[in-house]
């Protein structure tokens, strides 16, 4: 799905808000728990979802940058080949 740097901007934006604010609900419910049966963030199924969601994002971004650097590139080829 080829979406513009701006959404996948704003789309990870949100990612980074839903992990954190999922983090510190983690936080809170371990908080009341006791210490064996806390969980850890790469435990829990719902933390590991939205870092995967955040990380897919980011290497989105990181694709479109290279692209974006590899045409960057051309341009300057051809222009300095004329």
């Amino acid at each position: 799905m080829a979406l513009s740097k701006e959404t996948l901007q704003n789309s990870l934006a949100v990612a980074q808000k839903t992990l954190s604010a999922w983090e510190k609900s983690l936080e809170t419910r371990n908080a009341a728990l006791p210490e064996k049966e806390r969980v850890t963030n790469k435990k829990d199924p719902k933390w590991r979802k939205f870092n995967a969601d955040c990380a897919d994002i980011q290497a989105r971004l990181d694709a479109i940058k290279v692209a974006e650097d590899r045409n960057a590139a051309l341009l300057n080829r051809d222009a300095a080949a004329e």
